[in-house]
């Protein structure tokens, strides 16, 4: 009876020992919660660049078609200021000096991506 008590006891440890190594190796090799987080974070900002990318490069089509029906360019809409000047409100706090007619010249024909931020400095 000492012996089974003994044996059950012994083989209860090694179980609890193996379930803790177990959950030292998931949580060394499994993601945490901020973790999963952060990375989703970043996921959505890259999906959401694409779309604005394609929403920008679609205003700026809408401009050119514009530009060659009546032979004036139309100027930038609201939406596209607002999330440029936004950026160039960034840049300017991080202490970059940018000659705003390059930029929003750039804007224009939705090139302000094809550049560093340094192309657009004075």
């Amino acid at each position: 009876m000492l012996v089974q008590r003994v044996k059950k006891r012994y083989m209860s440890l090694i179980i609890l020992k193996d379930t803790i190594c177990l959950n030292s190796v998931m949580r060394l090799f499994g993601k945490s919660k901020e973790e999963k987080i952060v990375e989703f974070k970043a996921e959505q900002s890259v999906r959401n660049g694409k779309e604005l990318k394609k929403l920008l490069k679609i205003f700026k089509e809408n401009r050119d078609e514009i530009e060659k029906r009546t032979g004036k360019r139309p100027d930038i809409d609201d939406t596209t200021k607002l999330f440029m000047q936004k950026i160039l409100n960034v840049w300017l706090s991080e202490g970059k000096d940018i000659d705003d007619e390059k930029f929003w010249n750039a804007v224009d024909y939705n090139k302000q991506f094809d550049y560093p931020v340094e192309y657009y400095e004075r």
